[in-house]
């Protein structure tokens, strides 16, 4: 933690006001871009039938799922194997 009696005696309270004001002011600007933002996705949203799709889950077929399992285990056999366990 940063303490106070050394930032007091390094920066003029002057310096350290306008810097919070110059702040302030940011962050009021960037909330106001923020809310621009969002009433702009808002209105995209609308436009589209509104907002995200759910995944459909792609379906394997027994064969796909064994044929990934062979593998699977053919490869953890080659890094046992090169590991020599």
């Amino acid at each position: 933690m940063v303490n106070l009696f050394s930032i007091r005696k390094l920066f003029p309270m002057a310096k350290v006001t306008g810097v919070l004001k110059q702040l302030m002011q940011q962050r009021d600007r960037t909330a106001a871009q923020l809310r621009r933002l969002d009433q702009v996705i808002g209105t995209l949203t609308g436009i589209d039938g509104g907002g995200q799709r759910r995944r459909t889950r792609r379906n394997l077929s027994a064969a796909a799922r064994k044929r990934i399992a062979d593998a699977q285990r053919k490869r953890w056999a080659a890094f046992r194997a090169k590991r020599g366990n």
